[in-house]
């Protein structure tokens, strides 16, 4: 297995005992979510007792029904289907820094031209089904200004973790096949000192091969066998689906939502393809005698049996009608229909989801805001919970694209200061219920105007937030005044003399 080659040729670890088991699944997590039948006949052949060992048999009345994919699409949709919000935690504090304000346009300059919303997006989705990714940056001067942030399905890395971080990583690639049977790879590996180390091979598809220098060949001769990032560390991250991983636990490998549900998959083709199969069988069939079937010089049959409307047969002046039958089976759709939905629901809930997310409300249409929050709920507590494992992996990622900026692009970030995230709400916040809590806050008396304004205007800044509180004190008679524009300072000052002749 050229994983088990990679790893003891780059580190002084040893292979892990569960590497071939790790790999296994993963891959047979990639058959599901990629929905390619043939992918799946692959993966199964060989395993009896699944309905996909079985398609084997016969290709073509097989079939496969998307629920994998659809729900890492789900994923990725709800962490990453609105924008999140970048800023300089600095900027967002000092509004009347000038110098942080430009650092602030840089990064959202730099987010907008490297995509990073886009690839984040793809990194969802694709951590759902296998269980975590790895964000890596490149930078290529002919191609970008920018560093460029590539995204790393699991099965193309060889991670090493200490006490559940990631010390360093090889990033395997078959650029391309040599001869029949033989291939180049490019290996890369990312280790806890910055830097990049990067070597060519010539080997099998399973086996690493020997070390051939990176110059040999045009696809790799542009690449530096060693490049120091900038960054103090292992400049790339890990972006884990969930956490703990129940199967393979204390490895710091995170979770895919396809873990455990591979039977229901299975279950659920196997439901649609026996649907199918009634649908076959319950094609209306006549049967006729031998002395109305025309034959092809063969001799065989050339009577359409799919035909909707039959000429005159060659020979036949005339036939009775008694003579011919029909046969036409039933359709058992309801009870595959609820089977199948059935399923459908109970991969659904123990991924993590809300049957809802997937459309099996009914026709109910959810009035207000609130109504949809709570029938979403338990799809919102995944996402947010996903959200908060991925925050720091990804802001790291931006300060390790602007130390690489610095170094390597001529760029001039200012590294001291910090990168904030916050992802946006799936579903738009109900006003009406917002305003109804705050208003029952205040009469309260334990919810501050600035609070108040905070809550109901979440992207303000602290200049918009100040202002707002501000007019709202000057509009109820709230605001406090200078007695002396007032005219009021000579009341103040009489005051200790009207004192002293009181006693």
């Amino acid at each position: 297995m050229i994983i088990n080659d990679i790893y003891n040729a780059y580190t002084d670890w040893g292979s892990p005992l569960d590497w071939q088991r790790i790999y296994d699944k993963m891959m047979e997590h990639a058959a599901w979510y990629s929905g390619d039948p043939l992918f799946l006949r692959e993966f199964y052949a060989g395993h009896p007792g699944w309905y996909w060992a079985r398609a084997n048999k016969d290709h073509k009345k097989a079939i496969h029904v998307p629920v994998p994919a659809a729900l890492a699409q789900l994923s990725g949709d709800l962490i990453m289907g609105e924008p999140p919000t970048w800023c300089i935690k600095e900027a967002k504090q000092e509004e009347s820094n000038p110098l942080l304000q430009v650092e602030q346009e840089k990064l959202l300059d730099m987010i907008e031209q490297c995509d990073v919303n886009a690839r984040l997006l793809e990194a969802f989705e694709m951590a759902a089904a296998l269980g975590g990714v790895f964000l890596k940056p490149i930078w290529d001067k002919e191609l970008s200004e920018y560093p460029i942030l590539t995204v790393t399905p699991p099965e193309n890395a060889v991670p090493v973790f200490r006490n559940g971080l990631l010390m360093s990583v090889i990033f395997y690639k078959r650029v391309r096949e040599i001869t029949p049977g033989q291939y180049l790879w490019l290996i890369e590996k990312y280790d806890h000192q910055g830097n990049i180390l990067s070597s060519a091979h010539i080997g099998t598809s399973t086996q690493l091969g020997q070390e051939v220098p990176l110059t040999q060949y045009e696809e790799t001769a542009y690449i530096q066998p060693q490049v120091h990032t900038g960054w103090k560390g292992v400049a790339c991250r890990y972006l884990p689906n969930r956490l703990p991983n129940r199967q393979f636990r204390g490895l710091g490998l995170g979770m895919s939502d396809f873990a455990g549900l591979e039977t229901l998959f299975d279950a659920l083709d196997e439901v649609y393809g026996s649907w199918l199969r009634d649908i076959r069988l319950a094609k209306s069939r006549i049967h006729v005698p031998e002395t109305m079937i025309d034959f092809d010089e063969m001799g065989n049959s050339a009577f359409d049996v799919d035909g909707e409307v039959y000429v005159k047969l060659q020979g036949v002046t005339a036939f009775d009608v008694n003579s011919l039958t029909a046969t036409q089976f039933n359709i058992r759709c309801q009870e595959h229909e609820q089977t199948a939905i059935n399923l459908i629901r109970q991969i659904i809930t123990i991924a993590g989801y809300s049957p809802s997310s997937f459309g099996l409300m009914g026709d109910q249409a959810a009035v207000t805001a609130t109504e949809i929050s709570a029938r979403e709920r338990k799809s919102l507590m995944l996402a947010t919970k996903k959200k908060r494992l991925a925050k720091k992996a990804i802001v790291d990622m931006i300060h390790i694209m602007r130390t690489i900026a610095n170094t390597h692009l001529g760029a001039a970030y200012d590294l001291t200061t910090t990168v904030d995230l916050e992802f946006s709400d799936s579903i738009e916040t109900d006003m009406s219920q917002l305003s109804a809590v705050v208003n029952q806050l205040q009469q309260a008396k334990a919810l501050s105007i600035e609070t108040a304004v905070r809550w109901l205007n979440p992207t303000w800044s602290e200049s918009q937030i100040k202002e707002e509180v501000e007019r709202i004190k000057q509009e109820n008679g709230m605001a406090l005044t200078d007695p002396e524009v007032l005219g009021l300072a000579s009341f103040s000052e009489t005051m200790p003399e009207m004192q002293m002749v009181s006693e």
